[in-house]
């Protein structure tokens, strides 16, 4: 009895040991990943300070994301708009904005890398671009709402749901940051940039 009390003991004891073994490696792997973690962190807030272009760049590159991460909320709202009209523009409109916002993200990342003004031209010429297919895209779904609720559209069960919500938020914060991230590559980018040809 004695002998199996022991084994039993030293059983336990072995897997305590084990568990706090592999706690002990669990918890140095997490502040391994903390640190790493920090130090990306530190690091991608570092490089704002000597790319002065990183902030404008990202700011301009985000509407190509914004609207490329909810092309389902405008899939369902290009739909709804079609159905009740024989021709409808948000589709084409649409496209030319996912279009031109993909452009804007490696214009955003030449103005990053040479920080001139040629590439801030080009940033802003397709920012226009943006601002204008957006705001014809909003004018579109605006239109169409406010047919359907003054009655001259009969559309069965139409109420402002999240796709609305979402398209709205995702256009509107497209054409903001747009916006703000060409004011900010004016005022930052490089006067004192020569091309130099090799």
């Amino acid at each position: 009895m004695e002998e199996k009390e022991l084994k039993n003991e030293a059983t336990s004891v072995k897997e305590e040991t084990s568990l706090k073994e592999n706690e002990n490696k669990f918890l140095k792997v997490l502040k391994m990943i903390g640190h790493y973690l920090k130090d990306v962190f530190l690091n991608f807030k570092e490089s704002f300070k000597y790319n002065n272009m990183k902030l404008p760049a990202l700011l301009i590159a985000i509407p190509g994301l914004l609207l490329g991460f909810f092309l389902n909320f405008h899939y369902n709202v290009v739909v709804q708009l079609t159905f009740p009209y024989s021709f409808d523009f948000s589709a084409i409109v649409l496209f030319a904005l996912m279009l031109i916002g993909i452009l804007n993200i490696f214009s955003a990342v030449t103005m990053s890398g040479k920080k001139n003004k040629k590439s801030v031209i080009l940033a802003t010429v397709m920012s226009i671009f943006i601002v204008i297919f957006g705001l014809l895209y909003l004018y579109e779904i605006i239109y169409f709402i406010s047919l359907v609720y003054s009655g001259e559209l009969a559309f069965s069960d139409f109420s402002i749901d999240l796709n609305y919500i979402m398209a709205f938020i995702s256009v509107i914060g497209s054409i903001v940051c747009t916006i703000a991230g060409c004011i900010l590559g004016w005022l930052r980018y490089d006067r004192g940039y020569v091309e130099v040809d090799r």
